[in-house]
């Protein structure tokens, strides 16, 4: 008789598609990474979503500026019992300081992120933070 051993994570692949389980970035749209960031035109609002649960927890927008001046980022979520974040990077992928906020259960239901700019590409991560987060959002970048 020959023993054989499974490895674990083909059993917890198993269970995992068998209960149905789907991962926070399984149902996401391309945008779910910074070199595939959605473009943000300046000063129009678009709307978009995060849902953890639904495998789409994280949004990348990408802003090419011409100019220099302050980057205000806005966002106003459709859920206000969402906990959410919404970051600033440079082009290197480093966090701008200045750059994040973050939206807690209960308060209102606007983030805003206004920092020092220079001419060049930002992108822009909305992330919803818990397990069960899930909201709607429009979002809108202006530049003075």
């Amino acid at each position: 008789m020959s023993s054989r051993t499974v490895p674990i994570t083909t059993v917890l692949v198993a269970i995992f598609t068998t209960l149905g389980c789907v991962g926070p970035e399984d149902k996401s749209t391309q945008d779910y990474e910074r070199h595939r960031a959605a473009p943000l035109a300046l000063g129009q609002s678009e709307p978009d979503s995060v849902d953890t649960r639904g495998g789409d927890r994280s949004d990348w927008k990408s802003i090419d500026l011409q100019d220099t001046g302050y980057l205000t980022v806005e966002l106003i979520l459709d859920n206000p019992a969402a906990n959410v974040t919404v970051t600033l990077f440079d082009r290197y992928g480093k966090a701008v300081p200045g750059g994040r906020s973050s939206h807690r259960t209960g308060e209102h239901p606007l983030l805003k992120v206004t920092t020092d700019v220079g001419v060049g590409r930002y992108f822009i991560l909305v992330q919803a933070v818990g397990k069960s987060d899930a909201t709607g959002y429009a979002i809108k970048a202006t530049l003075r």
